[in-house]
């Protein structure tokens, strides 16, 4: 009965004054304060001085009982027998029904454990002395998604302490916060404007560059003409451009929307010029029509487009094997060379053999989006390979020379 009573008081312990506590067995509290000296954030006593506090409370309950003297009815009358009595109560404790005893630790171990992690939350806000803002603006870079789950665990992080309580117990476990919270709720104030400060300015300039985006890339599909062979190439390009984008896009917008409600709701004040998400909206729009438009036009003629990329395939090869014969004949391979001279006669080369390199990529490009076959690529890459390793070697020469 003392076991099971002590358990059910210590779960339901209410810090109250003495005088309206009637708890028979768990009568007061352990008292853990939280506080800050040179920006050093603690707890005393720790909450582990708390669990040896309660155990041996625990223990003591038992002992009060196990210890006691057993009343001896026949001290008078068995004076030549020679058999042993107890003379306490201690071999009750192997009585004790495991259940009953094992629910004693196991409040105690939990609640300890609850108060543990409480206190640990509390602990955590030494980030505040110890960030390094710029490393972490750093880190998040000009992903709006991150800046936004920064932002949100701020938010909910503000529970623990943004409240009129000044402490929390856990049964007789008592964590006082009343002489930090006024500190750690101005330090997080600070940070938390500073990192919504930050993010705005990110937030701004990457809606400025998304519109820039859209609206050039509008521009450049209307003007778009399918008949023209010169310009088929990075015509197509452009088309499969913004359909690899398109779901990208897409989701950016939706991102820009909650980013954009998150700051209004935090009453942050936009710059002038700020393309907000309702002019984004209508832009894409916009461009969503144009592309639409061109990519049925593309669709439309398309048996015309494969001639005119299949003809110029076979004018790009034509320059290939003059980059192949202007390789053999140009590259400079002989001990008698200077080094410099050498090495100027391979940038001339390289230039001419990675502008029909990039030509071949674009093409091949375009000609996936069709779903011919794609130009053979060996080579131009040896050609680009020996050009390297050539100049490197005479890189290394010119050091020596």
């Amino acid at each position: 009965d003392t076991l099971v009573l002590w358990t059910d008081e210590f779960l339901k312990f209410k810090v109250s004054p003495a005088s309206k506590n009637k708890n028979k067995l768990v009568e007061s509290s352990t008292h853990h304060e939280i506080h800050v000296k040179g920006k050093q954030v603690s707890i005393t006593p720790s909450v582990q001085n708390a669990r040896s506090y309660w155990l041996h409370h625990l223990l003591s309950q038992i002992n009060f009982i196990t210890t006691q003297k057993c009343i001896r009815v026949d001290v008078y009358t068995q004076i030549a027998s020679a058999e042993k009595k107890e003379t306490t109560f201690s071999y009750i404790v192997q009585k004790i029904p495991t259940a009953i005893l094992h629910g004693a630790y196991s409040a105690l171990n939990e609640t300890v454990r609850e108060a543990e992690e409480y206190a640990k939350t509390w602990m955590s806000y030494q980030a505040l002395w110890d960030i390094d803002i710029n490393y972490l603006y750093k880190t998040l870079g000009n992903n709006l998604n991150s800046w936004m789950g920064v932002l949100s665990e701020m938010r909910q992080g503000r529970n623990t302490f943004d409240n009129s309580q000044f402490e929390k117990n856990f049964g007789p476990i008592v964590i006082d916060y009343k002489n930090v919270q006024m500190k750690i709720n101005y330090m997080y104030d600070n940070l938390q404007q500073s990192i919504l400060d930050e993010f705005a300015r990110n937030f701004v300039d990457e809606t400025k560059k998304f519109f820039e985006t859209i609206n050039t890339m509008r521009s450049k599909l209307e003007k778009l003409n399918f008949a023209s062979p010169k310009e088929m190439v990075e015509n197509i390009s452009s088309i499969n451009m913004c359909k690899e984008n398109l779901e990208s896009w897409e989701s950016s917008i939706s991102t820009f929307a909650d980013n954009e409600k998150m700051l209004m709701a935090n009453k942050h004040r936009f710059p002038d010029g700020y393309k907000n998400v309702s002019a984004i909206q209508k832009e894409w729009s916009r461009f969503r029509q144009v592309y639409q438009s061109k990519s049925n036009m593309f669709e439309g003629n398309n048996q015309e487009v494969q001639n005119m990329i299949l003809k110029e395939e076979e004018g790009l090869m034509e320059k290939v094997k003059q980059v192949e014969s202007l390789w053999n004949d140009k590259k400079p391979f002989g001990a008698d060379l200077n080094p410099k001279e050498a090495l100027e006669v391979l940038n001339q080369l390289e230039n001419t053999i990675k502008d029909n390199k990039d030509s071949i990529i674009k093409l091949n490009q375009a000609k996936e989006m069709l779903k011919l076959p794609p130009i053979e690529m060996d080579l131009i890459n040896i050609i680009t390979e020996d050009s390297a390793m050539l100049k490197e070697l005479w890189s290394e020469v010119d050091k020596i020379w």
